[in-house]
């Protein structure tokens, strides 16, 4: 294997992403990891490609390989073995299991739409019904409990993940000490 040297790396091509708990205040919220590949280069010629992890945090090299194939083989093999996404319906099973929701059948709905906007905030009631539906407002307030959360994320495993995890928090706040 050839010695990576940064200095002399093309541009770097997006491959595959996988999930992984490094983000949030204390790191262990999922977020998208790419991995990508990029050539190593001798002056005009490519003399391998490299594999690394690409997030805007930092590059994680992974090796160096003697064709573009071998290199994007190595890529995806690397993002199944990294990937931490949970199951999406061991998940939901959780979620139907605090009790926060009058009618749990409606949880796959709330997560799916917690993925479908670009922008903005889901206030989400015990009651909430089928379709869940979208109200624009610029002001005012709710009289009763609720959730505000993202409804941007990129996988409903993510949002599942945040749903129960705002529940649980939700839950004990409300238990008496």
């Amino acid at each position: 294997m050839q010695t990576i040297d940064p200095e002399r790396l093309g541009k770097w091509q997006d491959v595959e992403s996988y999930l992984g708990r490094y983000y949030g205040s204390n790191g262990n919220e999922l977020g998208k990891i790419p991995i990508s590949i990029a050539p190593q280069m001798e002056g005009d010629t490519v003399v391998s490609w490299v594999v690394a992890e690409t997030p805007d945090e930092a590059t994680i090299f992974h090796g160096s390989y003697n064709t573009k194939k071998e290199a994007r083989i190595a890529a995806k093999e690397l993002a199944e073995e990294l990937d931490e996404t949970p199951d999406l319906e061991e998940l939901i099973e959780e979620i139907k299991e605090t009790n926060y929701f009058e009618d749990p059948d409606i949880i796959p709905f709330v997560v799916k739409a917690m993925t479908e906007y670009s922008q903005g905030y889901l206030l989400i009631t015990p009651s909430i019904h089928h379709p869940v539906g979208v109200a624009w407002t610029t002001n005012g307030y709710l009289q009763c409990d609720y959730l505000g959360l993202s409804a941007t994320f990129d996988t409903e495993e993510q949002a599942a993940e945040t749903l129960l995890s705002a529940i649980r928090e939700l839950n004990e706040k409300n238990i008496p000490a």
